[in-house]
């Protein structure tokens, strides 16, 4: 299976869910005789959404790992971000949220990219 990445971290598991919504850009026109005349104005930039978890033997090996994806992405730069099936995209970290409980030997975490349309 393809490995998930974003610039250079590479996702040791892969998330445990990964959506991607692609909305478009519509509206609708009232044209006399027609009624309403639905129009798309264009591409719009693709929202991807992982959930996951960070895994260790240790809370301090599950924290690394979480610690070392937030170096490779905490300047908010725009960076490739790699997924299983789809050709890589040009994307921002826009929310990253984790929560340890228990012994921290698993972190869940949410994440939310969204596309750079170039």
């Amino acid at each position: 299976m393809e490995k998930v990445q974003f610039r250079d971290f590479i996702f040791l598991n892969n998330p445990r869910t990964i959506q991607v919504s692609s909305p478009k850009a519509l509206v609708s026109h009232f044209c006399p005789g027609r009624g309403d005349v639905i129009q798309q104005l264009g591409r719009r930039a693709r929202s991807i959404r992982f959930e996951g978890s960070f895994f260790g033997a240790s809370y301090t090996r599950a924290m690394a790992d979480l610690l070392r994806f937030r170096r490779s992405s905490a300047d908010g730069e725009a960076g490739t971000l790699f997924l299983p099936g789809i050709p890589p995209l040009t994307a921002r970290l826009r929310n990253f949220d984790f929560q340890a409980s228990s012994d921290g030997r698993i972190i869940p975490y949410t994440m939310e990219f969204v596309e750079v349309l170039v």
